[in-house]
């Protein structure tokens, strides 16, 4: 990307403030990792992983489960799309651990940890990542095409962009 995730901008705000700002209409606390670029986040804590150019992501999901008390826990990467509130509504509902399936079959983000999977990846983090200790999540099919959304390179950005411009949730 050149560039940070963190320090990606869509209408005029990072990416990582839609993120957040899409998440706390339902999630009370929101703990954003940083580590590639410290930048500002309203409405959020933020905590530093300071080995993050040689750990993996659920090492970073392991700090901001350090820093947070038991519960179900809502799990993003900040190069996903931010979540349309009825994908938040459909995971939180099913009451645990949660995965969101599109159409296609294809899982996506964001997910929900259980209490007992964010106690797991507080010992230590998972072999496999997080995928792993999902195994077992109820999948939940939502009618959203975005969950599968993966903006790693500069042509997926572009073909986001230009859909979150006229299809913004």
């Amino acid at each position: 990307m050149g560039r940070p995730k963190a320090t990606l901008e869509i209408a005029g705000q990072r990416l990582l403030q839609h993120h957040v700002d899409a998440l706390s209409a339902r999630v009370p606390d929101i703990v954003v990792v940083l580590g590639a670029a410290i930048v500002d986040v309203v409405g959020a804590r933020v905590v530093v992983n300071p080995e993050w150019s040689s750990s993996a992501q659920a090492d970073s999901l392991r700090c901001a489960l350090l820093r947070i008390g038991p519960g179900p826990v809502v799990v993003t990467p900040v190069d996903a799309s931010p979540v349309r509130s009825r994908t938040l509504d459909a995971l939180i509902s099913a009451g645990g651990a949660a995965v969101p399936i599109g159409a296609d079959g294809v899982p996506g983000h964001p997910v929900v940890i259980d209490a007992a999977i964010a106690d797991a990846v507080r010992q230590a983090p998972p072999a496999g990542g997080l995928r792993a200790l999902l195994s077992g999540a109820t999948k939940v099919l939502v009618d959203d095409p975005w969950i599968g959304v993966d903006l790693d390179t500069p042509d997926a950005w572009a073909r986001w962009a230009a859909l979150w411009t006229t299809e913004r949730p």
